[in-house]
């Protein structure tokens, strides 16, 4: 591990414990281990904040810069400035885009680099102000993956040396392969002869749970032990898989697994995933995760999972929203287990290889620290 003496100041004021939040606590944890001095400025209750300060991180609680009432923008400008000139930060990371305009012209003020983390699928707006703001504004932009920094070439007409990828990493000890549990099989009433396809992720229309759905009819009929494993925290008020499967003839098919602490003992009894969105996966921390379990993924060419995913070599990658094409592929690899093994030992190694969370911490301290010397 390098080290790092750079002072940084984390703004990530997000209301849930999503990709995004874990993106910036994996790198706040990672640059103090580094020995960088961290502050993690953040949402007063959130999620975030409270996981930071159980891991050492320093944070600090205050204050929502999205805020369109002017005291409260007042208040945010007028501590962000105290904080960056008394805390004597060399590099202000702004992780939203809501009160960036504020934060970033706090930052510059005090005399420190800015860099604005984009993690979001949605397209830079394009109005003149947020373009002035990231030419004029911003040292350094970081995109989440390779067509988030597309877009905002494209859209922001940015200098392509300003933008820079960094893709989402985890710890690949928290994920060892291994041999699924009998007992939790037997719990979850999964048969010792059962095929088990997993899927991992909230339930709602974005991740395309309907579709495979609708692949499972195809993929009963050639491989009738196929069962299909539903791994969830949370339920949107968009999703329509709990009522389509509620009437589907195929519901005895679908083991629903909600909330439980132990997650990823589940997962290991899965010897096929599928990741079937039609939208969002700016990181898709679920892809990394079946990758470190070397389990072969099958997945929709949405967001970042074409850069994971090795098409044909680690796993599938698959148009969005076509449930025959998703079957074909469960069934090549259910048909054929020793090129489904293979398929998912390579995935894990290139994890070990491109996406780990040392990779994306190190990446993210090089460049912050190229910022630094070039201010000297």
């Amino acid at each position: 591990m390098n080290s790092c003496k750079i002072r940084l100041l984390f703004c990530a004021h997000i209301r849930w414990y999503n990709a995004e939040a874990e993106y910036v606590h994996r790198l706040a944890r990672g640059a103090l281990e580094r020995g960088c001095e961290v502050l993690l400025w953040g949402k007063p209750g959130s999620p975030l904040l409270e996981k930071a300060r159980s891991d050492g991180i320093p944070i600090l609680a205050f204050g929502d810069p999205g805020s369109l009432n002017p005291a409260m923008m007042s208040a945010v400008h007028r501590a962000a400035s105290d904080l960056v000139r008394e805390g004597r930060f060399q590099v202000v990371n702004a992780l939203r885009s809501e009160g960036f305009p504020l934060i970033a012209a706090a930052a510059r003020s005090a005399g420190a680099r800015v860099v604005r983390t984009r993690a979001d699928m949605r397209p830079p707006k394009l109005v003149p102000l947020n373009r002035l703001l990231h030419r004029n504004y911003a040292d350094l932009v970081i995109a989440a993956n390779d067509l988030i920094r597309e877009e905002l070439l494209v859209r922001l007409k940015l200098p392509p040396e300003r933008v820079r990828t960094v893709r989402f990493g985890i710890d690949p000890a928290e994920l060892e392969p291994g041999p699924g549990d009998p007992a939790l099989a037997r719990e979850l009433g999964l048969k010792p002869t059962d095929r088990v396809v997993g899927l991992m992720g909230r339930l709602g229309r974005v991740k395309g749970q309907e579709f495979a759905l609708r692949a499972a009819e195809e993929v009963s009929a050639r491989v009738p032990e196929a069962r299909f494993l539903v791994i969830y925290r949370d339920v949107e008020d968009s999703d329509r898989f709990l009522s389509e499967l509620s009437r589907s003839k195929l519901r005895d098919r679908f083991v629903l697994v909600g909330p439980r602490p132990a997650h990823r003992e589940v997962m290991r009894l899965c010897e096929v995933a599928l990741i079937p969105s039609v939208g969002s996966e700016a990181n898709c921390r679920v892809a990394l995760e079946w990758m470190a379990l070397a389990v072969p993924v099958i997945g929709s060419r949405v967001g970042v999972i074409p850069e994971l995913i090795e098409h044909g070599t680690t796993g599938f990658l698959v148009q969005p929203r076509y449930g025959e094409t998703l079957a074909r592929c469960l069934i090549e690899l259910l048909k054929n287990p020793a090129r489904a093994r293979a398929m998912g030992e390579a995935g894990r190694q290139r994890l070990l290889s491109h996406f780990t969370q040392d990779h994306m911490v190190e990446q993210s301290l090089s460049a912050f620290q190229g910022l630094v010397q070039k201010q000297h």
